[in-house]
């Protein structure tokens, strides 16, 4: 699906909510529907969980949120304003999103925390870490931050990978 930013709310912050309301989606006309009737708002500072088996839809859900896919039917709005109202470029700039298989670069973790936010503090950086528990296994290897975590991450564990995406999702704010 495809759409034009011209003339759309460009969002600088996300302050209070997101709102699904009666959202429907199947991905094409012959298809069954993967959401039904959606109904849900989610307030800022709220931990949310999706939980559901292979081909329930938690995938969808946040495909639709992210502006991949326009629902069937209903709307998606954040702080009241609908999600197709505002440009893409905001809708990403304001979210992360952190995949089961964390995607890292060829650099020291340092270097992939602060390709988030370049402009992020050792202060900021310490903090989002310890929020992950990130912390201590960092500060356990040889060249702490500035230890390179090889090609996708591949000199850490798959937890120790996720755990730098969430403090890079963090450290985004």
């Amino acid at each position: 699906y495809e759409r034009k930013d011209k003339g759309l709310v460009n969002k600088k912050e996300f302050f209070n909510n997101i709102v699904f309301k009666d959202v429907c989606f199947n991905y094409d006309s012959n298809s069954k529907q993967v959401l039904k009737n959606i109904n849900i708002q989610i307030n800022k500072g709220e931990k949310v969980a999706l939980v559901g088996s292979s081909g329930a839809g938690k995938t969808t859900f946040v495909n639709l949120l992210l502006d991949f896919y326009k629902p069937t039917k209903g709307q998606i709005f954040i702080d009241d304003v609908s999600l197709d109202k505002i440009s893409i470029d905001s809708i990403r700039k304001i979210m992360s999103i952190v995949p089961q298989e964390a995607i890292l670069f060829n650099d020291t973790i340092k270097n992939n925390l602060l390709w988030a936010n370049e402009a992020a503090s050792d202060e900021e950086i310490k903090d989002a870490l310890l929020k992950v528990n990130a912390y201590n296994f960092i500060n356990k290897l040889p060249n702490k931050l500035n230890t390179v975590v090889g090609e996708k991450g591949s000199e850490l564990s798959g937890g120790e990978r996720q755990r730098i995406a969430l403090a890079r999702a963090l450290v985004r704010k």
